[in-house]
């Protein structure tokens, strides 16, 4: 999910949500046996992310932390 003009979650950014304008969620489906988790990147400008942006290259990057934690936590590849 890419978003702009928005104010950030506190949940998510907690101290820092106040300074977010703009963010890109992505989720992280580590394996069937751990929680969804997501990553997130927020950024000050609140033109940096938008709906309708290329997302080949960020949809790589969650894959690339998934297989990360699957190594890190030795869980065998989905």
């Amino acid at each position: 999910m890419l978003q702009d003009n928005i104010n950030g979650i506190e949940a998510i950014y907690g101290g820092g949500a106040t300074l977010i304008r703009s963010q890109i969620l992505l989720r992280v489906d580590i394996s069937e046996d751990t929680p969804p988790a997501i990553l997130a990147f927020g950024s000050r400008n609140p033109d940096m992310f938008a709906d309708g942006q290329a997302t080949d290259q960020i949809a790589f990057l969650a894959r690339v932390v998934e297989r990360a934690f699957r190594m890190w936590l030795r869980m065998p590849e989905d």
